[in-house]
């Protein structure tokens, strides 16, 4: 090799580094600053696309049906129907061969070089020679040996996943688990279990946040104290599994009704709801009206009840203007008085602080 060739290959060989480098970078980004794992799955596969050489990135989960399918979740990049063309399993059968079954069984990297000579390929070779695909990499994402799923990258380049590349993907790889991993426990923690709406650690959590942010940009926050009328009685009359089944429904109903981003509807305990409006405060009323419809519209029978023959809530509103400086705990006190005084006037109402 002379000296000219050597400068250049080396220049190459840094440049890819560099550029490498700048790929963890961001990928490393976004999966800090996600919120759940579809956000993670989504924007690697953008940034993977749109910062390299890659033409395709998809992640795959593998469910656990008779045939052991492999179903992409997310992908970017140069598609056009490649993905929904492909049958990917995990079984030990002819589409289970593939590099994708292959990493979520064996639970290894699986590199294809050369598609043109991967006899494993020869199922996927017509489909991806049409695509312009020339190399693929499989990296299972994996948890103490358990693979939560497989991200896919593809190179219009035959021979494009060299040594260095093959463990930086891997370490990102290894980084978007234990980011997957730790938003999955996260959620659990902060996700009450009957309902599968967020918890009270969770509301003191955000609320305290929402607070912070509105006091920052001068916006009104409204908070809505929502509690099941009668609901001892409720379950005096049904039994626990229907008031389970009634807390669920009324869960569902909220928080279908509270859908702009920022919203959120929390379990704060037993048959009380809590719903944070950051940024609101005259729609407030119509909103815990409409929530409040919205539940007796249900028409879950109560016959235990004194105010109506179905189930019903009572909301209570506060809404905060920054110059008031109140606290979260002035905040909930003041919206538990007017539940309590909705409760005082009849019960199947709204009332505002």
């Amino acid at each position: 090799m002379n000296k000219n060739t050597f400068h250049s290959n080396l220049k190459l060989s840094l440049e890819r580094a560099n550029a490498s480098l700048f790929l963890i970078i961001k990928c490393h980004e976004t999966i800090m600053r996600a919120q759940n794992e579809e956000e993670i799955y989504k924007r690697i596969c953008r940034v993977l696309v749109d910062q390299s050489q890659y033409k395709l990135a998809w992640i795959g989960i593998a469910k656990h049906d008779n045939k052991k399918t492999v179903i992409p979740i997310a992908h970017a990049g140069f598609k056009e129907g490649y993905l929904e063309e492909s049958t990917i399993h995990w079984k030990n059968d002819k589409f289970g061969h593939g590099p994708t079954g292959l990493a979520f069984r064996t639970k290894h990297t699986q590199i294809n070089q050369n598609l043109l000579e991967n006899p494993n390929y020869k199922t996927w070779r017509k489909r991806a020679v049409k695509y312009g695909y020339n190399s693929t990499i499989s990296l299972p994402c994996k948890i103490n040996e358990h693979v939560l799923f497989v991200f896919n990258l593809y190179s219009d380049e035959p021979y494009a996943f060299d040594k260095q590349e093959v463990e930086i993907l891997e370490t990102l790889a290894k980084d978007m688990a234990y980011g997957v991993h730790n938003l999955r426990i996260m959620e659990e923690r902060n996700t009450d279990k009957l309902t599968g709406i967020p918890n009270r650690r969770y509301f003191d959590e955000i609320f305290l946040k929402e607070l912070k942010r509105a006091v920052r940009d001068l916006t009104p926050i409204t908070l809505l104290m929502v509690d099941i009328d009668y609901f001892k009685a409720f379950n005096d009359c049904y039994g626990h599994i229907a008031g389970d089944d009634c807390l669920q429904k009324i869960a569902k109903t909220l928080h279908g009704l509270v859908s702009r981003p920022g919203d959120v509807v929390a379990r704060y305990g037993g048959e009380e709801f809590a719903i944070i409006l950051p940024n609101t405060d005259i729609k407030a009323i119509s909103l815990a009206e409409e929530c409040r419809s919205a539940i007796e519209k249900l028409q879950i029978p109560h016959k235990c009840s004194k105010v109506s023959k179905n189930v019903t809530v009572s909301v209570g509103i506060k809404t905060s203007y920054q110059e008031q400086k109140l606290s979260p705990r002035k905040i909930i006190l003041e919206a538990d008085k007017a539940l309590y005084k909705a409760k005082e006037l009849g019960r199947n109402r709204t009332i505002q602080h």
